[in-house]
């Protein structure tokens, strides 16, 4: 049975804006209350109109000086065509989604009262009136970050969509507004980043995250989902009586002004997801808004870095410089997207970018696990049928039919072995049927993106049960014990890797950014039809800056005829160390011990570990223990519980060999 972490009754942080006395009158005919704020509107109206092209201009029908506040020209004429095919949402989309949040009366009476519940692991949050912004449950700074991208209010759109009540339309654009005022670039309760330009003529920004963590509301990340985001809100609510040209000149002017700047200025290559999704939206501004002057630069400069994303960050074998097959497989499918939305607008794609797409399926389509999920390397443990299917549709390829189909199209891959050299990724399997034997195993470098202090870790299915798993990922809480649960989660500790001197991994080389491979690894593949061996080496060091001099060498041989694995660890470096092989199981299992081996008991399978080592090892089962942190799982965001976590400790000179011996017996189920 799960339970939720430390999160019964959440510790909610507030940091409060002080909010000037300036009065802002909102020039709208529906009920949307006033706010004490500097006024925004002032010349905004202005500074829009000199952003327009000359057809742009010319299609408000009315002269610059001849437009009113009050009136509707922008809604007409700009934001109108969103919802007449140019816009992010297909009608039938709009229509479906229209009729389904109509129909729940208290969620949206819940979002009409600022009663909001975000990332699935908090309970309803009561932000109040004027809205909080820098709410952060039990610290979790993630979750204003999220409040901050707007997402939550499509509900209250689709409604007035729905039920023509302005009530709905009123609430969305008053946040919307409320936000812009209150939260706009430079704010002070932010911190600020260096700022950068990434062009002449271009204002330099400066990114602004939440103090004391990697993200917030002015990230060229939360910009990204702002273009996305607020262009579905426009695109809903364009009709709405309080969209006039005041409000949606503050809109549109922070959309294709602020948000165009930032996310040129800061790209993210750093982070393979995070650079895709901004290039995507930079393409998007001139898809959508094509009557400002300065999106088909934007466009030239998102296509630029979709490509380069392409090349770069889709290896030549599919596999992806992106850790986390998560994360990977939604930046695939922003890739995807482009290519279709491109070609649907007549766009020129750029050469190679559709081949890396057709890769890059197929691995997500080798890698999965016998339920037809992705491995869990930070995130994750989906399955990817819905992506692939719809990425096949343009390929047809047949492996990629029989997966995404769950076998009732073509027939199953041919390949059951495999090696992605670039990414350093690995599948050993029985078969493709649902009681196959899978093992993941990770012997590349982090690569770029979402990862995790475990290079050479492994994960074992068998039989339908999951025997030695990942994790996961608890919270982005970096605050009390939910902080200190997630950072636990992420170290060399709670996965099936070494600690040398109770110290664990560097997640790269120190003094070296995390980025894609520059070229494939040597793992020492081989697969000769009977048994199937992979090898890896982890050279950065152990403990802080690595100075533990010590590299850990893993190889992994598969005996397909037995379905056993060896798994053969060498510690190589000077003198005497402590090394802590871990093994983590799923929480439900049942473990026992012997002199030198170790019994993990599902219902369908178990898996026996026999360990051969220079010395009698000392074996040890540690569960839910807080002092230190060991033996815990996270199944989803939010959900913590405690799993057993077999520790096999051998202290000794090296070099040293432990050599494992896995035996699974299968089960009938009960």
């Amino acid at each position: 049975m799960h339970t939720t972490y430390g999160q019964e009754e959440p510790d909610v942080l507030s940091f409060r804006h002080a909010v000037p006395k300036t009065v802002l009158l909102l020039l709208s005919v529906g009920a949307i209350p006033a706010a004490e704020e500097v006024d925004r509107t002032a010349g905004g109206l202005a500074v829009l109109l000199d952003r327009l092209t000359p057809e742009g201009l010319k299609a408000l029908g009315v002269s610059p000086d001849a437009l009113k506040p009050d009136g509707r020209e922008l809604a007409e004429k700009i934001l109108r065509p969103l919802a007449e095919g140019r816009g992010p949402l297909k009608p039938e989309q709009v229509e479906g989604e229209a009729k389904k949040w109509a129909a729940s009366k208290d969620r949206l009476e819940a979002l009409l009262k600022h009663r909001v519940s975000l990332l699935g692991g908090y309970p309803e949050q009561d932000l109040g009136k004027p809205i909080d912004w820098f709410r952060a449950p039990s610290g979790d700074l993630q979750w204003p970050t999220h409040l901050s991208r707007h997402y939550w209010l499509k509900p209250l759109a689709c409604a007035w969509r729905a039920t023509r009540d302005p009530k709905y339309s009123g609430a969305v654009i008053e946040v919307l507004l409320d936000w812009t005022r209150r939260t706009p670039l430079g704010a002070k309760d932010l911190q600020w980043g260096a700022k950068k330009s990434a062009g002449e003529g271009l204002p330099a920004t400066a990114e602004g995250y939440f103090k004391g963590y990697c993200d917030g509301p002015w990230t060229s990340l939360s910009a990204h989902a702002r273009v996305d985001y607020w262009s579905e809100l426009l695109q809903l609510v364009w009709d709405a009586p309080q969209m006039t040209n005041a409000n949606a000149a503050v809109l549109l002017e922070s959309l294709v002004g602020d948000h165009r700047a930032m996310m040129l200025n800061h790209d993210r290559w750093g982070t393979a997801n995070q650079f895709i999704a901004i290039a995507a939206s930079l393409i998007r501004l001139s898809f959508w808004y094509p009557d400002f002057k300065d999106v088909a630069q934007a466009e030239k400069v998102g296509w630029e870095r979709a490509m380069r994303f392409a090349t770069a960050q889709v290896y030549p074998d599919g596999s992806m410089a992106e850790c986390s097959p998560n994360y990977a497989v939604g930046s695939l499918m922003r890739l995807f997207d482009l290519l279709v939305e491109g070609q649907a607008r007549g766009r020129a794609i750029p050469e190679g970018l559709k081949e890396r797409v057709r890769l890059g399926m197929r691995y997500f389509v080798l890698l999965s696990d016998p339920a037809g999920r992705l491995p869990r390397i930070a995130k994750g443990r989906e399955p990817a049928r819905g992506q692939v299917r719809q990425i096949n549709a343009i390929f047809g390829d047949p492996d990629a039919a029989w997966y995404a189909s769950e076998g009732r199209e073509s027939r199953p891959p041919a390949t059951l072995c495999q090696l992605f050299p670039w990414a350093g990724h690995a599948v050993l399997r029985s078969g493709w049927d649902a009681q196959a034997t899978w093992l993941f195993f990770e012997p590349g470098p982090r690569g770029s993106g979402h990862h995790d202090q475990a290079q050479l870790n492994v994960q074992l299915i068998a039989n339908g049960e999951w025997l030695l798993t990942d994790p996961g990922y608890f919270s982005y809480s970096s605050a009390g014990e939910d902080g200190r649960m997630s950072a636990y989660l992420k170290t060399s500790a709670a996965h099936n890797v070494a600690l040398v001197d109770g110290e664990g991994q560097l997640s790269c080389a120190p003094g070296v950014r995390m980025g894609p491979n520059e070229k494939p690894g040597e793992y020492a593949w081989s697969d000769t039809g009977e048994a199937c061996s992979v090898s890896g080496a982890y050279a950065y060091g152990f403990g802080k800056g690595g100075g533990i001099k010590v590299t850990h060498r893993r190889r992994v041989t598969y005996d397909k005829k037995r379905d056993a694995f060896e798994i053969a660890d060498t510690f190589e470096g000077a003198g005497k160390h402590r090394i802590d092989l871990h093994w983590q199981c799923p929480p439900k299992a049942k473990v026992t011990t012997g002199e030198s081996s170790a019994t993990i008991a599902m219902p369908r399978a178990q898996l026996e570990l026999a360990f051969e080592a220079p010395r009698k090892p000392e074996l040890t089962v540690h569960q839910g223990e807080k002092t230190p942190l060991r033996g815990w799982f996270s199944e989803t965001y939010g959900k913590l519980e405690p799993a057993p976590t077999i520790r096999l400790s051998i202290e000794g000179d090296l070099p040293l060999t432990v050599t494992s011996r896995l035996r699974i017996e299968r089960r009938a189920a009960k």
